[in-house]
């Protein structure tokens, strides 16, 4: 028979065969609330037939007495009662007759606060404390399962596209179904909101069998109990409590103002107890406790768990900080009130996974760290963690505040110090170099301080004393991966492909993140356009476990862009907008899914997705990623003026790109306006061409093929013209560079000057080939065959400079660098380069403020960071000599 449930609204059936005469109980499979039920046969005065069934509404689910219910079955309450519940196929209870319910009902009323039963997990046997896992019969651990077991064949387990709307209008969305379930447990979401799966139509929260039984549970909770006519003399002694407690309060505050000195030393002596007070509210991590007691090992006892957990998370090992986070969690089956422990356990989350963490993980430790807070704020451990937590998660403010706290708390706290090193990166890594050099010198053992060191020498330049740092761990802990995953990260940086791949590949063999070794291989190979072995990488990613929102939407849009690149467009489309589901405002997912509609001709979708990205709150929308994704979405949908000022506006916050400038250009060709086009590639020749740059970790946020293969299409259609045919064949030959078609693009270069010899860009372009076959003669006659067209030309100058180096003639060179710097002040790589010429000269204090300077103008030039290590491999080479002299 079917029957429905009056508070969760869900529908489902008992068996006739078990309804009699008598009112029966009948519990919802979905929110496991009891309603009693009775056949229309056996009431009086009913028209129905037996199929049909008069609901009432008793809440018995929580104070039902197990012997009642099964009648002469001898049932344990604290143990059975949950398994029975589920075991029912039917989930039908015979209550007996209504006068003995009633009576039940009435003596359970009276039960005294001794005799509440005591809940337990149907699964584990874990002790419930909190009313909402009580009511479920289940741990948090286990209710996500059951949950998808009561829903399955009913409704799907939808993991995307919901929303919530709350008072006033505002709307949250789309997130997953997981995160609205936890964000209505923890009353982020108010049980008045409304719900929609599309967005569009929303209705109240027990419209939804997914959400119903939350509500049901909630609101059963907050019901009152019933209030009961109160006797004569109970209401007269209501109207004199309010009195006697006014005067009791009175009294003690005389009493105490008159030993006012004696409450205060009782006072100081409560604060000044070495015992934290535990505070009322449960840990967050209570529920956790008998699995974590079950799961401990007599190998991990010991007689100090707090300092055996320190001493392993200090050692910046992969395993140790798994056997770290052990050692905390039988700390705290010891004391879970231990503000030390929690703040460790927070902490050794931080370092460890955080970044592969779920944002219900997260949540989690957020609450374990509050609770640690509640229970002593002037812990210097517990500023730490908060410190370290806040630094991980990009809170720069939050990493500062926790450090200076914990040093205010403890001056000698060498993890305090380290991390106010970590804060230092950012704005002054010189200070950070100077702190943890000290504290490398105090506390060996403290081995993520080396780590540290070697960012702040990556910042500053000196890539060579970085690799020194990391290579004195690497040679006693070879088989460590977040060394190797350091490593990789600075051959990456410094256009070191080849090692970087073998060093990432490496980590990836070894205990550690593994995910995050293959992502990062995989965005490398996308970077060198090796894009099966790139796809092949994110696969494996995918696949080595749960993906954390961040690194979800950064796997899959690195996965859509090779997919675009293979020309697979629809298999990109799927992947883009699994990336945006991960992060619906990540800028480099809504890019590759514009792009991804852009191209399967989709321009109405890719319309929205620009607007998404324009319109948004993100700190980069003026990226000149998404900018060209604006322009060329604009272009497509015929508004010209809109298109251009994008191109424009993306092409003067990047000035030095090339491919911006040649892409501008070809909005030009593309709407008839060859003058503009021309005059825009002009600018090409004011500075180097062809600097490599590292575009960050993400390729989602690079220029791609697709754009450049369009803008490419146009020049070659406009070179058929004899009128543009050099212009048009050198400007192809930039982006063919850019595409790493080296040969077409050489040949571009030789049919511009076959139509005009004099071009500028063309005869700049042969330099570069020249120099990349370090043909030095062929460069100094390429550039002043330039110098002769254009005089004074800065570009011209820095090659016949370079071919003077080479050849041992520093004089000369010298006067070719000052001569590009006079023609243009700004040509960074000139000032770097002649820094480095006059070494001989001049002091390495006079000459790494101009690599610093370098650096921090433009960061992801590869040819400066190659400088830079080349500058400081040889000063640490000729220190070594001096020292040898010495």
């Amino acid at each position: 028979m079917r029957l429905e449930c009056e508070r969760c609204r869900s529908a489902y059936t008992i068996d006739d065969d078990q309804l009699g005469d008598q009112p029966v109980g009948a519990q919802c499979p979905f929110c496991r609330h009891v309603q009693v039920v009775q056949s229309r046969s056996a009431s009086s005065g009913s028209g129905y037939g037996a199929q049909e069934l008069v609901l009432e509404s008793h809440s018995y689910s929580e104070s039902i007495d197990p012997s009642d219910i099964l009648g002469s079955a001898s049932i344990d309450a604290e143990d059975d009662l949950n398994n029975v519940l589920d075991d029912s196929d039917s989930a039908i209870l015979q209550l007996g007759s209504r006068a003995e319910f009633a009576r039940k009902e009435k003596d359970e009323a009276e039960i005294s606060p001794r005799d509440v039963e005591v809940h337990y997990c149907g699964e584990c046997g874990l002790v419930l404390t909190e009313p909402f896992d009580q009511v479920l019969g289940l741990c948090e651990t286990h209710q996500k399962g059951k949950q998808e077991q009561d829903l399955k064949g009913t409704v799907g387990v939808d993991h995307t596209g919901w929303y919530a709307q709350l008072r006033g209008g505002k709307r949250l969305g789309p997130i997953s179904l997981d995160d609205i379930r936890a964000r209505v447990r923890v009353g982020n979401i108010p049980l008045s909101a409304n719900f929609s799966r599309d967005g569009e139509v929303f209705e109240s929260i027990h419209a939804f069998r997914e959400l119903g039984y939350l509500a049901s549970l909630k609101l059963d909770l907050a019901k009152s109990p019933k209030q009961r006519h109160l006797p004569f003399f109970s209401r007269i002694s209501m109207i004199f409590a309010p009195l006697l407690v006014i005067g009791g309060l009175g009294s003690g505050g005389y009493i105490a103002w008159e030993k006012r000195q004696q409450v205060i030393d009782i006072y100081r002596d409560a604060v000044a107890s070495e015992v934290p007070s535990v505070p009322e509210k449960a840990s967050p991590l209570r529920r956790f406790l008998a699995q974590w007691a079950r799961e401990s090992s007599d190998s991990i006892a010991g007689e100090n768990l707090l300092s055996q957990a320190r001493t392993l998370q200090d050692q910046d090992r992969w395993p140790a900080y798994n056997q770290s986070e052990l050692l905390y969690k039988r700390a705290l089956v010891t004391n879970e009130h231990h503000p030390e422990v929690l703040a460790g356990y927070v902490e050794n989350f931080a370092l460890w996974r955080y970044s592969a963490a779920s944002v219900d993980e997260r949540s989690l430790m957020r609450r374990v760290l509050a609770h640690a807070q509640l229970i002593d704020a002037n812990s210097g451990a517990v500023h730490r963690a908060a410190g370290t937590f806040a630094w991980i998660s990009g809170d720069l403010n939050g990493c500062r505040v926790g450090a200076d706290t914990a040093l205010q708390q403890d001056k000698t706290d060498e993890r305090a110090k380290v991390l106010q090193a970590s804060c230092y990166l950012e704005g002054n890594p010189a200070l950070a170099i100077s702190e943890v050099s000290q504290i490398r010198t105090k506390n060996p053992n403290l081995k993520r301080a080396e780590r540290v060191l070697a960012d702040a020498y990556r910042r500053q330049g000196r890539y060579a004393e970085a690799y020194a740092a990391l290579e004195h761990r690497l040679k006693d802990e070879a088989s460590n991966a977040i060394l190797h995953l350091a490593y990789g990260q600075l051959d990456q940086a410094l256009g070191r492909y080849d090692r970087a791949q073998r060093r990432y590949l490496r980590a990836s063999r070894l205990p550690g993140d593994r995910q995050w070794a293959l992502l990062l291989r995989g965005m490398l190979l996308l970077r060198q356009q090796r894009l099966s072995m790139a796809v092949e990488a994110f696969g494996r990613a995918e696949k080595a476990g749960p993906l954390a929102p961040e690194r979800g939407a950064m796997l899959y849009a690195d996965w859509a862009r090779a997919a675009l690149s293979r020309g697979n467009i629809s298999r990109a489309l799927r992947l883009a907008e699994q990336a945006v589901k991960f992060v619906p405002h990540d800028l480099g997912s809504l890019v590759v899914l514009g792009e991804a509609q852009l191209a399967i001709g989709d321009i109405s979708l890719a319309s929205q997705t620009a607007r998404r990205v324009l319109t948004s709150r993100m700190d980069d929308v003026d990226h000149p990623v998404a900018l060209v994704l604006a322009g060329r979405v604009a272009s497509a949908e015929g508004n010209v003026g809109e298109a251009l000022q994008h191109m424009r506006t993306a092409m003067h916050n990047s000035p030095k790109d090339q491919r911006l400038v040649t892409i501008l250009a070809s909005e030009y060709l593309r709407n008839g306006q060859a003058s503009q086009a021309y005059a825009t590639m002009r600018k090409v020749v004011e500075f180097e061409p062809f600097h490599w740059s590292d575009e960050g970790d993400r390729m989602a946020l690079s220029l791609g093929r697709q754009v450049m293969l369009d803008a490419l299409a146009q020049f070659q259609r406009s070179a058929k013209n004899p009128r543009n045919a050099s212009v048009a064949h050198s400007a192809a030959a930039i982006l063919q560079i850019h595409l790493g078609r080296e040969v077409e693009a050489e040949q571009s270069v030789h049919r511009a000057l076959v139509t005009d010899d004099a071009n500028v860009l063309a005869l700049i372009l042969k330099t570069y080939f020249a120099a990349q076959g370090g043909a030095w003669n062929a460069v100094e006659k390429a550039a002043n065959a330039v110098l002769l067209v254009e005089r004074g030309n800065a570009v011209a100058h820095l090659y016949r400079a370079r071919a003077h180096s080479q050849r041992g003639d520093k004089a000369e060179a010298r006067d070719d660098y000052l001569a590009a710097l006079r023609s243009q002040p700004g040509l960074l790589i000139a000032e770097v380069e002649l820094a480095l010429l006059n070494h001989d000269s001049v002091t390495s204090e006079q000459i790494r403020p101009v690599l610093e300077k370098a650096l921090s103008l433009n960061p992801t030039s590869i040819r400066i960071r190659q400088l830079c290590l080349e500058y400081t491999e040889n000063e640490g080479k000729h220190h070594g000599e001096s020292e040898a002299l010495r």
